[in-house]
């Protein structure tokens, strides 16, 4: 090997043994410890917490944070109204999907290699 090869070899061992060093070093520091959600104790010191009456669980602390709201009933009756356009929407891409040509469409469209044979439209209609 000449010398440079050589240099560039040790430049390269360096970079990789220093970015393996950062990701053991993200590793620890991303792993959920105690009381975190995502830790494997999570469970277990919640239920504990849970029979202690302790954390989240203390009688005291009850109805301080939740009050009860009252959900107007023309916001109830909009959330409804689309509600049921989202499952009516849902519906029709649904049955779109479910249709005998589908399966020959998907085909077609992975087949195309991502080239399309006319314009895409974009708006309301999209």
């Amino acid at each position: 090997m000449t010398s440079v090869r050589k240099r560039k070899a040790a430049i390269g061992r360096a970079l990789l043994r220093q970015s393996s060093q950062s990701s053991l070093d993200d590793a620890l520091w991303d792993r959920p410890i105690g009381r975190e959600f995502g830790s494997p104790d999570f469970e277990l010191l919640m239920e504990q917490d849970r029979r202690n009456g302790v954390g989240v669980f203390d009688p005291a602390l009850k109805g301080m944070y939740s009050s009860s709201v009252e959900v107007p009933e023309e916001l109830a009756v909009q959330r409804r109204k689309l509600l049921g356009q989202l499952a009516a929407d849902f519906d029709k891409r649904l049955a779109a999907l479910r249709a005998p040509d589908a399966a020959q469409k998907v085909s077609a469209v992975f087949a195309s290699g991502g080239k399309l044979t006319k314009r895409p439209r974009a708006g309301a209609g999209y």
